[in-house]
């Protein structure tokens, strides 16, 4: 039986950066990365603070009085590898800023 988190051969693609493939290191280990990219909602938001502001000192009862709105949405969503030889470079830079939870 399969790995549930094993992926398939043609899920393998070169490296996002490098353009090389994946073992060119000659490691078996590599990163997936997600890049999402979102908008804000200038009117939703514009909603939400008029009305924090009709509230005065009780601007957190507006967030629970006010209607339930997003105020951002999901724009695109890429996935990419990256190879060790990029990761460092790259990758590991963004992980300090990661959430840790």
């Amino acid at each position: 039986m399969a790995e549930p988190n094993a992926k398939k051969q043609d899920e393998i693609t070169k490296c996002a950066i490098c353009g090389n493939g994946m073992a060119h290191t000659g490691t078996v280990v590599f990163y997936r990365v997600t890049l999402e990219t979102f908008g804000l909602d200038a009117g939703a938001i514009q909603r939400a603070h008029g009305l924090e502001l009709q509230m005065g000192a009780a601007a957190p009862l507006a967030q629970l009085l006010g209607p339930p709105g997003d105020i951002f949405q999901q724009l695109d969503e890429k996935q990419m590898l990256v190879c060790m030889d990029c990761a460092p470079g790259e990758i590991y830079p963004l992980l300090a800023y990661a959430d840790p939870s």
